[in-house]
């Protein structure tokens, strides 16, 4: 039961059969190698930061404005990592709803 219409605009044959059936489906697309490279380097970056993490058990003094605190290293840097990368997204965030307002703003004038 092959379909005559097909997706390329060529008739099917009217036997159908696996070489028809494997000819209407198509090759698989081609995987994408850039989100496994992305999902490898945060993997390799997030490993990074746990070693460095565990390796820095020793207490350390550290001044906030109003009061100094013996805390591990391993915590002040998870903290200042966590900032940063809160930080930085919620820059990449406001930089996007900055482009859409202005985009949605260009499309109202037209």
């Amino acid at each position: 039961m092959s379909d005559p219409a097909r997706r390329d605009g060529t008739a099917g044959t009217p036997t159908g059969g696996a070489a028809d059936a494997a000819e209407f489906r198509g090759t698989p697309p081609p995987a994408d190698w850039r989100r496994y490279a992305r999902f490898t380097l945060w993997g390799l970056l997030v490993v990074l930061v746990g070693l460095l993490l565990l390796r820095n058990s020793e207490s350390v003094p550290v001044d906030f404005v109003f009061f100094t605190a013996e805390v591990p290293l391993f915590v002040a840097l998870g903290l200042t990592f966590a900032l940063g990368a809160l930080l930085g997204a919620s820059g990449v965030w406001f930089t996007g709803r900055r482009r859409a307002k202005r985009a949605a703003q260009t499309a109202k004038k037209k």
